[in-house]
């Protein structure tokens, strides 16, 4: 079998994908006692006999959902108390009840804590969108990725890149400059699909990541100034990304630019000189003009 949805993520955690074709026999049963269809991103997903090993060694997920617990829970809201049960409860795919099953969306991931749950959109998309509910107002369901591939791929890339986890190749630039405004904010949202990670709401930390997976930012924002941490898998990404913080005049001026490789990587050498070349030609990408 060849990876078709999780196939970025397993690259770039650098594992080999093992499969277990009873877990797609589980599937099936699901659906017919749900009555309902798992699009084939999900169905991929749960065929991987090391998914859990990608999430526990590269990302901040737990370890993946059971299977054969599907359905035990009604909703989210219905869960015991964490102090009552172990935590693996939190970690599971759960039956959508009444409310959601209106929106057509099927939990998949409950952060432990209870302060987040993560939803497929069931649109009869093979690799559908996953909407966010926050502790806040369970009521509602933001827009969180635009697949469920990009979730999963995403968790790894902060797992690895910013938490350090794991082996990572690719392109870093860290930069100082002044802190994100509201209206810069709006910008870069309307233009990039930049949004703040709903990990750690209300931290001064910001994890903001574009539109194209692969590319993004992580932001630590002072009172008057900003730290950017720009990352991406290919330099162009990159210098697209810095391109609209430099007409934002966000950017001061003040680099650092890396090239990481995994071990034994043959052509990490003329990556590092790219990167180098970058930082020279940085300061070429001002744009003196507003977008405002």
């Amino acid at each position: 079998m060849e990876l078709e949805y999780h196939k970025h993520a397993f690259e770039l955690a650098g594992l080999k994908p093992e499969w277990n074709e009873e877990n797609l026999k589980i599937l099936d049963e699901k659906e017919s006692l749900f009555d309902i269809q798992f699009p084939q991103a999900l169905r991929e997903w749960y065929a991987l006999e090391n998914r859990e090993d990608l999430l526990l060694s590269h990302s901040l997920i737990d370890y993946s959902e059971s299977l054969q617990e599907f359905g035990n829970h009604s909703s989210w809201d219905e869960l015991p108390d964490p102090e009552d049960v172990p935590e693996a409860v939190y970690n599971r795919l759960l039956r959508y009840n009444e409310l959601f099953a209106k929106r057509k969306v099927l939990s998949i991931f409950s952060e432990q804590q209870g302060m987040i749950g993560w939803f497929l959109k069931l649109n009869h998309k093979e690799d559908p969108e996953v909407l966010v509910q926050l502790e806040d107002n369970r009521h509602e369901l933001y827009s969180y990725k635009n697949t469920f591939s990009e979730l999963i791929y995403t968790s790894v890339w902060d797992g690895i890149i910013v938490y350090g986890l794991g082996n990572f190749s690719g392109y870093y630039v860290e930069a100082v400059g002044k802190k994100l405004s509201r209206k810069a904010l709006k910008y870069i949202e309307d233009k990039l699909g930049l949004l703040p990670s709903s990990q750690n709401p209300g931290t001064k930390r910001m994890i903001l990541r574009a539109g194209q997976i692969g590319e993004g930012l992580t932001s630590w924002q002072d009172r008057d100034s900003a730290r950017y941490f720009f990352h991406a898998s290919e330099l162009k990404p990159l210098q697209r990304l810095m391109n609209h913080f430099f007409r934002l005049n966000l950017l001061t001026g003040d680099f650092t630019c890396n090239y990481v490789a995994f071990e034994g990587e043959e052509d990490y050498k003329r990556k590092e000189e790219e990167m180098q070349d970058f930082l020279k030609k940085s300061f070429s990408l001002l744009q003196k003009e507003s977008v405002y």
